[in-house]
């Protein structure tokens, strides 16, 4: 990382940027091609590896390319604000994302269960006890085991 002084290495900084944001665009191998698709997502983090849940249909673009190669990255901003300023090429940019690559795995059973439970508690901690029984079969649910994380911040 060329700007040293505005990584994030801690993981409750990056858990915290997982926590506010809204969406992640998950990247996949599509060939000789990258595929990347913004999605919702849950996380759960533990000794510092953190995984990321996502759901689907159980037929798609997606999952093909998953089940063709595993190997994924991912982004989530929390953070992307451009202040005015007067004169034309000073802007900064105020930011925080995370990024990772990892492997995606389909989950079922108790597993999709866990992974629908972080997704739901993402957007709303209160409902995500509420998941009605057998939730996880109509879906697909993924889980990508981040191997390495960054994280970035310009406040």
């Amino acid at each position: 990382m060329r700007r040293t002084d505005r990584e994030l290495k801690q993981p409750e900084q990056l858990r915290a940027i997982l926590e506010r944001g809204m969406y992640c665009t998950l990247s996949l191998v599509d060939g000789e091609q990258p595929y990347s698709v913004p999605l919702n997502y849950g996380f759960s983090e533990e000794n510092g590896t953190f995984r990321l849940y996502f759901h689907s249909a159980k037929e798609g673009k997606k999952l093909e390319l998953v089940k063709a190669n595993p190997k994924a990255a991912f982004t989530v901003v929390s953070r992307a604000e451009v202040p005015p300023q007067e004169q034309p090429c000073s802007y900064t940019c105020f930011y925080e994302s995370v990024c990772g690559q990892g492997t995606v795995r389909i989950v079922e059973g108790e597993e999709a269960r866990k992974g629908l439970f972080y997704i739901v508690f993402h957007v709303d901690p209160e409902r995500a006890k509420l998941i009605p029984p057998g939730a996880e079969d109509g879906v697909c649910v993924w889980e990508l085991v981040a191997e390495q994380v960054t994280g970035k911040a310009h406040r």
